[in-house]
């Protein structure tokens, strides 16, 4: 558990979880994560977190920082679950999800419904961008929430790339009530006067602005290698942007996908094809402890 920093000023803990091989973990209780993080302003970078039966990291708070990490065989004991988790939260706003890789997460006996990265019920204003996800079930799924960004990821041999549902307004409108969660969460937070309002100015109107509607959502640039679908809910569709996404059954252009070499070479043909895409530096992600990063 790693928390810290003050939620209501928004003040960082510059807290930093780095170089860390975590694995084997949850023999007694199989219901808990590698690295669990709350408050403002936490930087986990560089771990290898592999061979567990639930998540890898949960994250709630804000303002976070998760890149660089690699993430496998986790979430083998369960279903419904992330590699990278939050959830049930509309304030955990201003997270960034960067250059991870994430692979070979496929669940209980091989068939659980898990996912690379999770935002469930609700969770919004969270940023995955520049992530390798392979060989998993599903790579991400925004369950309802809004404001999130998912751009410029590589999915590799993933049943479902990624899904957006509206859960908010078709079988879970129970999560917005008065009395939920998601309502107590949000109220014993500032989140309408400064420095909330100004740094996650949309979620100061959230309950005049359709609160169960999944608005704003935005899945670009994104490359998917033999996926075999996308969800998207028609409501999450009509309210938020899905765009300029390449879909390929050939090889993009990875150096090594046997070996778990997912670099890209540099005349593939991924450029030309995305706009706007950004290399990922695969070669910097995991473990690296001599050079301290």
């Amino acid at each position: 558990v790693i928390s810290g920093g003050d939620r209501k000023k928004l003040t960082p803990a510059k807290h930093r979880l780095a170089n860390n091989h975590i694995h084997h973990y949850g023999r007694r209780g199989t219901s808990y994560p590698g690295v669990d993080m709350d408050g403002v302003g936490i930087h986990v970078v560089h771990n290898s977190i592999h061979d567990a039966p639930h998540t890898g990291i949960q994250f709630m708070g804000n303002d976070h920082v998760i890149e660089l990490n690699e993430i496998h065989h986790v979430c083998s004991e369960t279903s419904d679950a992330g590699a990278i988790y939050t959830g049930r939260d509309w304030t955990v706003a201003g997270n960034l999800i960067r250059h991870n890789f994430i692979h070979d997460v496929v669940g209980m006996d091989n068939k659980g419904d898990v996912i690379a990265i999770y935002l469930d019920d609700l969770a919004s204003g969270t940023s995955i961008t520049g992530n390798v996800l392979a060989r998993v079930r599903q790579g991400v799924k925004i369950g309802g929430g809004r404001d999130n960004t998912v751009q410029n990821n590589v999915f590799a041999n993933c049943d479902t790339s990624f899904s957006v549902d509206a859960r908010g307004v078709t079988w879970g409108p129970k999560f917005l009530a008065a009395d939920g969660v998601l309502r107590k969460r949000l109220d014993r937070l500032p989140y309408q006067t400064p420095p909330w309002s100004t740094r996650y100015p949309q979620l100061s109107q959230i309950l005049s602005d359709d609160p169960g509607i999944p608005k704003r959502n935005l899945v670009q640039s994104n490359l998917m290698y033999r996926c075999g679908q996308t969800s998207v809910n028609p409501i999450a569709r009509l309210y938020g942007t899905i765009q300029d996404n390449w879909e390929t059954d050939s090889n993009p252009g990875f150096h090594d996908v046997d070996t778990n070499n997912f670099s890209l070479k540099r005349d593939a043909p991924v450029e030309a094809k995305i706009p706007g895409w950004e290399s990922i530096p695969f070669r910097e992600i995991g473990v690296h402890p001599a050079t301290g990063e």
